[in-house]
């Protein structure tokens, strides 16, 4: 039985970092470490962006700041990492009048690193919204993506609200071009901009 279950563990080192060692669901000391490790280094980033942009801090309900820390101190993709600094330290922000933050950890926390990233490209510098064509996904997404990955990441954001698919005439006549495009919902601004500390 002994040498399963090591089998097993030396098994799962390979598929999950860091690796877990303990039976019954129960964490290992690596990932629990790794997990505090991050919840230290959430609230340290969030008391710079407090001190950079001079934000008086306010007290959060329990239960979003319970489900923020815990959902962000699983995150390994420093894009990531960042969004979840700046979603506590909008969602902690005196100022602010938004109280969508809940919907926004279940949202971020179904994010991989190349939605994130996708996002973060979506707007352009100006804070105006760039229209996503399919065929633009790709690009967008990197030389390594291909058509049937960049669909589905598309249907994901889709399906949590962040983008709407459109379908236009972009050309009139003989020969009219019909497109189909995604932009982003008002659901998806407000949740990339309590995410970022850009204006949107």
């Amino acid at each position: 039985m002994n040498e399963i279950v090591e089998k097993a563990f030396s098994y799962l080192d390979l598929l999950v970092t860091p690796p877990l060692k303990e039976l019954g669901g129960l964490l290992a000391d690596q990932a629990k470490m790794f997990r505090y490790k991050n919840q230290l280094r959430l609230i340290s980033n969030v008391e710079k962006i407090h001190k950079k942009r001079g934000i008086a801090p306010r007290k959060i309900p329990l239960k979003l700041a319970y489900n923020l820390i815990d959902e962000a101190s699983w995150e390994e993709d420093e894009n990531l990492v960042n969004m979840w600094s700046q979603l506590l330290a909008n969602a902690t922000d005196s100022k602010n009048p938004i109280n969508f933050h809940n919907v926004f950890v279940k949202i971020l926390s179904e994010l991989s690193s190349q939605e994130a990233s996708l996002l973060s490209k979506f707007i352009s510098e100006e804070g105006k919204t760039q229209y996503l064509f399919p065929g633009n996904l790709n690009s967008m997404l990197g030389k390594d993506s291909n058509d049937s990955q960049g669909r589905i990441i598309a249907n994901n954001l889709e399906r949590l609200g962040i983008l709407q698919s459109q379908r236009t005439n972009s050309l009139k006549g003989i020969g009219a071009l019909r497109a189909n495009y995604y932009i982003l919902t008002d659901l998806g601004r407000l949740f990339i901009k309590e995410c970022s500390s850009r204006p949107i």
